[in-house]
């Protein structure tokens, strides 16, 4: 049970554990990205492109539901209430997110649409 007197220990296990999905959200970003720049270059294996697309596809779904829940986890826990002494884990945790998501929209902008190919961020 979360009270005055346990939120000043658990609030950092909370943004420690986001930060550490944060970070898995950041190595999927590059990974696909990775992942997308090979699609169009020819592969020794049997697959073909519209498979790799849609297992890329795929992926993306599940970046995007999990991107989702650490958002909307790290705005529940930043809005309530931050200890005094968690506040630098706070701004850690949300400087974070938002780096995040500036990578994730990066991808999503390049691989959308063609009048962003050549846009430099």
């Amino acid at each position: 049970m979360v009270n005055e007197s346990t939120k000043v220990v658990i609030y950092p296990l909370l943004c420690t554990a986001l930060n550490g999905r944060l970070e898995a959200v950041d190595w999927v970003v590059l990974r696909i990205k990775a992942e997308m720049s090979l699609i169009s270059q020819p592969d020794c294996s049997q697959t073909d492109p519209a498979s790799r697309r849609a297992v890329l596809s795929r992926k993306e779904k599940e970046l995007v539901t999990e991107l989702g829940l650490i958002v909307s986890a790290s705005q529940l826990i930043c809005t309530a209430a931050v200890p005094t002494d968690c506040a630098e884990v706070a701004c850690k945790l949300l400087l974070h997110v938002y780096q995040s998501l500036v990578a994730f929209t990066k991808y999503f902008s390049i691989r959308g649409s063609p009048a962003y190919r050549d846009a430099r961020f």
